[in-house]
């Protein structure tokens, strides 16, 4: 079955968007100079937009951690990326099980904002 994402997104996620933090928070203490930061944020801004209001896709979202995955080690190599590399599977572990309640219709929806 493929997802079909909305195109009325409910609201944003503040507990989706608090899991990927972990990521950004760990690309962040590589220390990188700016310009190659910038580099890598461009795809964790990404895919911070896609999970923060919902109508995602989780094809879509696989792909840009693929991308996030090549990029790091691109710019670290594999050793110095070990960080990164664990936090994006992680969050990745979280995200299947977030969709596989999606596909079986158990998913509750996110808390209303305050």
């Amino acid at each position: 079955m493929t997802w079909k994402p909305s195109n009325e997104p409910m609201r944003y996620d503040r507990a989706r968007a608090a899991q990927f933090d972990l990521v950004k928070a760990a690309i962040q203490s590589l220390g990188l100079p700016l310009i190659r930061v910038r580099k890598l944020n461009g795809i964790v801004n990404a895919i911070a937009m896609q999970i923060e209001d919902g109508g995602d896709s989780p094809d879509v979202n696989h792909l840009l951690l693929d991308a996030l995955r090549a990029a790091v080690i691109h710019q670290v190599g594999e050793d110095g990326a070990e960080p990164v590399l664990r936090a994006i599977e992680v969050f990745r572990q979280i995200e299947a099980q977030r969709w596989e309640r999606v596909k079986a219709g158990t998913l509750p929806p996110p808390p209303l904002e305050d």
